[in-house]
Parts: C-alpha cells; sequence; structure tokens
C-alpha cells in the first residue's frame, strides 16, 4: 500500500466531519503586512527611474494592480503567488545571512537578494522569481504611460 493510500484509509473516519475552506478566502485582499512585501517586491523588480521615461513600479500602482489580480485568478494561483511574494519576502536570511524581511532591507540588499533566487542552483527557486516577473510585467504593461514610452498602442 502507498503512503498516500495509508493516509486516505486513515482520514476515511473523519473525512465527513471535515469541512473544505472555501476558496473566495483565498482570493480576499491582501493583508497589511503582505501589501508591504508585494509593494517591496514589486518595487526590487521594477525600480523607479533606472530607465528615463518608463515609470516604476510605485509610479504605475503596481501593488494595486497585483491586489486586483490575486482577487480575480483562481484560487490555487492567488494561493500560488501570495506563498511565492512570502517567500521572496522572508529569505534574506538563507540568501544574505540577515534575519530580515525584505522591506527592511536597502535597496542594494534587497537586489543582492533577488538575483541571489535568480541564481539559485535550485530550478524551483529561479522559477519563483520568473513567475512573479511575468505577473509584474503583465500589470506593469499595461500601463498607458509604459504602453505610451515603448510605442505601443492600447
Amino acid at each position: 500500500m502507498s503512503a498516500l493510500a495509508a493516509v486516505a484509509r486513515l482520514l476515511e473516519p473523519v473525512a465527513g466531519r471535515l469541512r473544505v475552506p472555501d476558496p473566495s478566502r483565498l482570493a480576499a485582499a491582501t493583508l497589511p503586512a503582505e501589501r508591504r512585501w508585494i509593494e517591496t517586491v514589486l518595487e526590487t523588480l521594477l525600480p523607479c527611474g533606472v530607465v528615463e521615461g518608463l515609470p516604476g513600479a510605485r509610479e504605475t500602482a503596481l501593488a494595486d494592480y497585483m491586489d486586483e489580480y490575486l482577487r480575480r485568478v483562481p484560487p490555487l494561483t492567488a494561493l500560488g503567488l501570495r506563498a511565492a511574494f512570502a517567500a521572496v519576502a522572508w529569505s534574506p536570511v538563507a540568501t544574505l545571512g540577515r534575519a530580515a524581511p525584505i522591506t527592511r532591507l536597502d535597496a542594494a540588499d534587497r537586489e543582492a537578494h533577488l538575483v541571489a533566487w535568480e541564481s539559485s542552483d535550485n530550478y524551483w527557486v529561479r522559477e519563483t522569481v520568473t513567475l512573479l516577473k511575468a505577473a509584474t510585467l503583465l500589470g506593469w504593461g499595461g500601463d498607458r504611460r509604459v504602453r505610451e514610452s515603448l510605442g505601443i498602442g492600447p
């Protein structure tokens, strides 16, 4: 018998009493602390003033976009993105040896932290940042000022 089958068999007697969580709760608005992590990660990925004429995350209200995006996507997608933001936010202890969330790092340390994620030997760690970049760029590219700066129509 596989381990999964054994666990299922152990849970059989209580299965009828277990309540499945309401998936709509996963799509609720972000909590204030979570919002700060998301804002900091977004501002690190797309800082203001890096390329003249192109707005950064703060200038495009990207955190507002991400908050709305997390409410619209399927619950498991929202959960995955939230977990990715939380993992990046709380892992400077692993990448920089600093026991502080990303919100307490200066800009140079935040960038070094994300570079460490991107250059990890672990595929899943690298892909976490790629996932966050993809979701971020969807919102950033949707901003009218970004499209105009790049010469892209509506």
